[in-house]
């Protein structure tokens, strides 16, 4: 017998209420996603091994969950991976599928398939889990859901504002403050350009610089000069940086333009940052906070770049981010594709709810159930049930009429049903049913015969 039934480690269960308030959270997210006329797509959770490896970059091929070749296949490639005289063996070679590791390389794939029957600008969103085989810890797991909504084939700044409005309108369906922070890549590569980086260079040193600052002993200038920038130009970089921390987003701006002049690169990432503010609406604007110094993905992202977390709980990781990521679903196709988007994190957000003892309200997945304290008065409760289904009430039927009206009753707590009809030989003689209310405790005695028609009533009572 086994007696270790936990899902492997960096997985979850979801069960009852758990299910259930995911469930409710994708639909509030898909509706926001509809709501700005995304269209869904679906794609397999297994990809050929070929096209996760060729939109897998670097250390990402590592991070693949790889599904062994099988049959003769797997013996071909056996033979080729463990060849005599061979030094070392490389076992990926075994694998010719893989779990898919985001959604982006399955979108890319799509583009190219389907380049003849998708019109442009294509919105898509996609909602679906996927694995990697990072060492689990906290905030990060090994399957987890993410869900995407992207604009494929606009340079439109409008779009970089849209996701931005998608973040927001899907925080304040949850009713969650975010922190929605923005950057533009170009202010970055601005900012190396001023402290003497060359170009072929400023992409590798922005990132150096962005795993310096993770450490929270490290200043800006300590965190320069380790990239090998020099003194001079430091101390003229990390002053700009933070100068450009102070003041609203205005003022930011305003001084952005001032201090960057010297760089046309970074004045224009400046101005993409300015028009994109100015198409927000305000309940959104009121949350988005200019931040020079965000320095995710700045190795993906080609301009505009999303980071949002949950205002009240700094402790949960970024769980909405994006932006603008020109070139990067091109990898399949001739086309560079201008993109934009953003991709959220379920898990992350339903940690923020529950550190915030927020429960998502929904429509009960139970709501009727239908109990009986005689095994003749079956079909009379398959009736009922099926008269509470066709209003469009979920309902259950207790199967097992031998019990006695205590234990159902005790059941349709244990599922939270709102209310049971309780369905006896004594009441059936009168034409009539009971019907409890589960929270109050609170009996209404209906016709059976007008039970249809008094489901008006039971409704009202919800």
């Amino acid at each position: 017998m086994i007696e270790n039934t936990r899902p492997p480690q960096g997985t979850k269960d979801y069960l009852l209420e758990t299910a259930a308030e995911k469930q409710e959270l994708v639909n509030r997210v898909k509706s926001v996603f509809e709501r700005f006329g995304y269209a869904p797509i679906e794609t397999p959770a297994i990809e050929n091994i070929i096209i996760l490896e060729g939109g897998y970059r670097g250390n990402k091929t590592q991070s693949i969950f790889r599904i062994m070749a099988r049959g003769e296949e797997l013996q071909r490639r056996a033979n080729d991976v463990l060849e005599p005289g061979r030094e070392g063996a490389n076992y990926n070679g075994l694998s010719d599928l893989g779990l898919r590791y985001d959604l982006t390389v399955p979108l890319s794939r799509i583009l190219e398939q389907y380049k003849n029957i998708i019109r442009f600008p294509f919105k898509r969103y996609q909602i679906a889990p996927v694995w990697r085989t990072e060492r689990p810890s906290a905030g990060r797991l090994r399957e987890f859901a993410m869900c995407d909504a992207d604009t494929i084939g606009s340079n439109s700044l409008m779009d970089d504002a849209e996701s931005i409005m998608i973040v927001g309108s899907v925080f304040r369906e949850i009713s969650l403050k975010p922190i929605i922070r923005i950057n533009n890549r170009k202010i970055l590569e601005g900012i190396m350009e001023i402290a003497g980086i060359d170009e072929k260079n400023r992409i590798s040193s922005l990132k150096a610089l962005a795993d310096k600052l993770h450490n929270p002993l490290i200043n800006l200038n300590t965190a320069m000069l380790e990239i090998g920038i020099k003194q001079n130009y430091v101390n003229k970089a990390a002053a700009i940086m933070t100068e450009l921390q102070n003041g609203n987003n205005i003022t930011k701006i305003e001084k952005a333009k001032k201090l960057l002049s010297s760089s046309s690169l970074a004045l224009e990432g400046v101005m993409e940052i300015e028009e994109v503010l100015k198409y927000l609406d305000n309940r959104t604007l009121s949350n988005v906070m200019v931040n020079i110094l965000l320095l995710r993905g700045v190795d993906y992202y080609t301009g505009t770049i999303i980071d949002t977390k949950i205002s009240t709980q700094p402790q949960i990781k970024s769980c909405f981010n994006g932006g603008r990521y020109t070139g990067v679903v091109g990898i399949f196709s001739k086309d560079r594709f201008n993109t934009t988007g953003v991709t959220l994190s379920l898990e992350r957000l339903l940690d923020g709810l529950a550190a915030e003892g927020k429960v998502l309200s929904s429509k009960s997945s139970l709501e009727y159930m239908v109990a009986m304290d005689n095994q003749s008065l079956r079909k009379e409760g398959i009736r009922i049930g099926n008269i509470l289904r066709e209003q469009g009430f979920n309902t259950q039927v207790y199967p097992i009429t031998t019990e006695n009206l205590s234990k159902q009753l005790k059941h349709a707590n244990f599922y939270k049903a709102k209310y049971v009809v309780i369905i006896s030989e004594e009441m059936v003689a009168l034409g009539k049913v009971k019907v409890k209310d589960m929270k109050t405790g609170e009996q209404t005695e209906l016709a059976i015969d007008e039970f249809s028609q008094s489901l008006k009533l039971l409704s009202d009572l919800k």
